[in-house]
């Protein structure tokens, strides 16, 4: 039988399966890094267990694979060896059970958002070892000998190597800002020969920008929403208290998919703010048009984008909104203040931009929708 496992981290599923292992068991991944790849691969003895890895200067300087795990598993008696531009992940336990997929023996692959299929048919898991065995044909056992001479070469070059990715980390930050001042400059330029509506509108578009560009929410923003709205309940005594160290909890990749887990759910803060950003552009979209929202439409657009960001521990996002109960979305322990989160979007637009209060209200009492227009 074949399953997909989207964006889920294997480490518990392959964990439990390798501590029940009997038979021999094959790990091929490119990168290997403390916690995970020696956790996983010493739960089977050195006489069971076949590892496939790179052996690269420059994956060991960069710090993307380990070169005091593979040193450990070679000394510790494990058979490992090196495939050059290897790139398959596959952890195999012959006759029984195997995975396939994107994600490394690393920390950061339990990070990243990583793609599987599990295979427990014992037909298709025979099969995948034939064809295994078949395709690694160019290999090196690794050696004492080849692990001194990587030593000797590597201990020069961490030094550089981490100042050279520090270097890169901050041309991307700095790609990033230049970006955000070249869309101030432009707004600034429009603002100056635009009318006061438009001033306003390239103003809130900026502000929108910074939350979300191009599909990505900074991890700093995503820090800021749950600071501002993360609630611990029921704790020591109290109804509840704010809980803003939950924003270090956050975790994702890239800028996409910020989410934080709260017992069996998570909530994916980063679609949250990309979805109520969205939101957020098509309205000012209409104000610019001439036609003015509902202000209580609006916010319960947005409360509902908010509630709809909360998923399973699979990274599955539920069906529909997640409940709410008052202003808050109970995750357990902790809750989320919707209302909170909204209002950082809604106080942005300025009052004028939106339906009278009478008109509103108008609208609330007779179920007829009014779309006055400046």
């Amino acid at each position: 039988m074949l399953s997909n496992h989207y964006f889920v981290d294997l480490y518990p599923i392959w964990k439990e399966k390798l501590s029940q292992a009997q038979g021999q068991v094959t790990f091929v991944s490119p990168y290997l890094t403390p916690r995970v790849a020696d956790e996983l691969i010493q739960l089977i003895p050195p006489e069971r267990c076949t590892v496939y890895t790179r052996f690269m200067l420059e994956n060991f300087a960069f710090g993307s694979s380990s070169f005091r795990t593979v040193n450990h598993l070679v000394q510790s008696g494990y058979t490992v060896y090196m495939v050059d531009k290897l790139h398959s992940k596959i952890v195999l336990i012959h006759g029984e059970f195997a995975t396939i997929g994107s994600q490394n023996l690393t920390q950061r692959g339990r990070k990243n958002l990583e793609a599987s299929v599990v295979l427990t048919e014992r037909r298709e898991v025979a099969q995948l070892t034939e064809e295994l065995g078949k395709s690694i044909r160019h290999k090196l056992q690794i050696s004492l000998g080849m692990l001194d001479d990587m030593s000797k070469l590597l201990c020069p070059l961490r030094t550089q190597m981490r100042q050279l990715k520090r270097q890169c980390y901050l041309a991307d930050k700095n790609i990033w800002v230049d970006e955000m001042k070249r869309k101030i400059a432009t707004a600034i330029a429009r603002r100056e020969n635009g009318s006061e509506k438009e001033k306003q509108i390239e103003t809130i578009e900026v502000k929108l920008n910074n939350y979300c560009y191009d599909g990505k929410v900074p991890l700093t923003v995503a820090q800021y929403f749950i600071r501002r709205t993360a609630r611990w309940v029921r704790h020591l005594g109290y109804n509840d208290v704010p809980a803003p160290r939950h924003a270090k909890r956050i975790v994702g990749v890239d800028g996409k998919d910020w989410r934080i887990v709260f017992g069996g759910n998570r909530f994916f803060v980063g679609r949250a703010i990309q979805r109520c950003c969205k939101a957020m552009h098509a309205m000012l979209k209409e104000v610019e048009a001439g036609t003015l929202p509902n202000r209580r439409a609006s916010k319960v657009q947005l409360e509902e984008l908010v509630t709809s960001s909360v998923g399973t521990f699979s990274l599955e996002e539920n069906m529909g909104a997640y409940p709410k109960r008052g202003d808050y979305m109970y995750l357990g322990a902790q809750a989320i203040d919707v209302f909170a989160f909204v209002h950082e979007f809604m106080k942005l637009i300025p009052d004028e931009f939106f339906q009278p209060e009478a008109v509103e209200q108008l609208t609330l009492e007779t179920g007829e929708t009014t779309t006055p227009t400046q």
